[in-house]
């Protein structure tokens, strides 16, 4: 038999101690410049926006309160040695899980939140205070929240620069949200889908919503009380119940696309499906819609990671060859399992496995030659 394809990497859950819809920001501590008194009390304030009344962002629901500045401030402690160290942990509520939403990765990614601003102040105290005297701004530096675009867990030495332009030190920050933004369905609820579809699968053989009936076709009893057929393999089943989970989960089916002209060639086939059932005057499946949009949603990441630098051509061709070789083992334990008769919906995603393995093939060679 052909060897297992390697399981999908799982969706990034590194937080589980943080709720879907709120951002953690710790600030731990700093190294200042020489101009700041070791009596001096230091405190550090996170500073960030959340979308503006009206804006795209706010119209989706992203956050609720949208246009109020978000605010994480540190206790006053004493400079010591220039090293205030402050161990503070502050969380912002988002107001929505952000994972599905196109406009929350815009406002991570390229938008005004895409960065926030932190600030080292040196507490009026004494005398000082006592005469009305202000707090003073040691230091300020810019936090790259778009980091939080494919990472849940973002730390940072931000560089401070004081009034003058002039180095001030450095902030150690951290931020942390439950999943990285943009990924799509918990890992736990994407086992328990698979399992589910693996026993509807193994004891129906019913369709999927996508697919038509027929999936198990080679198990089970006849109707009317026919004389059983032999039953799949273990290895059948299991590709059988892979692929069901798959089309019940449009955004952890796209999420598992790593290449931009696979995603544009799935959009391109499910748009020619669309118009052909148009032409006929057919129904079109309202299940069409969740999956382009997924499907698009992915391709927009991806090229949301171009443009911030967060993707560089060599690590995005390095992971088109890993997925080359997944996609190929795919193909074989699918093509192994369709020849069973583990129904049509296994021998069109064996199908998709290798027109995949050669679109991302040949995007790797066209690549090279460029140079």
């Amino acid at each position: 038999p052909a060897p297992a394809a390697p399981p999908p990497p799982p969706v990034p859950l590194l937080n589980p101690d943080l709720s879907k819809t709120e951002m953690e920001v710790r600030l731990a501590s700093a190294v200042l410049g020489g101009a700041v008194g070791s009596s001096v009390s230091c405190y550090a304030v996170f500073r960030w926006s959340l979308p503006a009344p009206g804006s795209g962002v706010a119209k989706h629901g992203f956050v609720s309160g949208a246009g109020e500045p978000v605010t994480v401030t540190t206790e006053a402690v004493p400079a010591g040695s220039r090293c205030p160290a402050w161990g503070h942990s502050g969380r912002v509520a988002l107001g929505t899980d952000p994972r599905r939403s196109r406009s929350a990765v815009r406002h991570f990614s390229t938008g005004e939140g895409r960065s926030g601003r932190v600030e080292v102040w040196g507490a009026a105290a004494g005398m000082n205070k006592f005469l009305g005297g202000k707090d003073e701004l040691l230091g300020a530096g810019e936090v790259k929240v778009s980091a939080l675009v494919g990472a849940a867990t973002a730390s940072e030495q931000v560089a401070l620069a004081d009034a003058k332009g002039r180095g001030a030190g450095t902030v150690d920050v951290t931020l942390r949200v439950r999943y990285a933004i943009g990924t799509a369905t918990e890992p736990a609820a994407a086992a328990s889908r698979s399992a589910s579809a693996g026993v509807r699968r193994e004891g129906a053989g019913g369709g999927s919503r996508r697919g038509g009936g027929g999936g198990g076709a080679k198990g089970g009893a006849g109707a009317g009380g026919g004389p059983a057929v032999p039953t799949l393999s273990e290895a059948a089943r299991a590709a059988a119940a892979m692929v069901a989970a798959e089309e019940e989960d449009d955004m952890g089916y796209a999420s598992s696309i790593v290449s931009y002209n696979v995603l544009g060639a799935e959009l391109e086939e499910l748009s020619n499906m669309r118009s052909a059932l148009e032409a006929k005057g057919a129904i079109i499946p309202t299940t069409f819609e969740g999956r382009h949009q997924a499907l698009e949603f992915r391709q927009e990441m991806l090229q949301i990671q171009v443009d911030t630098g967060q993707l560089s051509l060599e690590a995005y061709l390095d992971q088109l060859r890993a997925a080359v070789a997944k996609e190929k083992a795919r193909f074989a334990q699918l093509k192994v399992a369709a020849k069973e008769g583990a129904g049509a919906l296994v021998t069109k995603a064996a199908i998709r496995a290798n027109k995949r393995a050669q679109t991302m093939q040949q995007e790797i060679d066209e690549a090279m030659a460029a140079g």
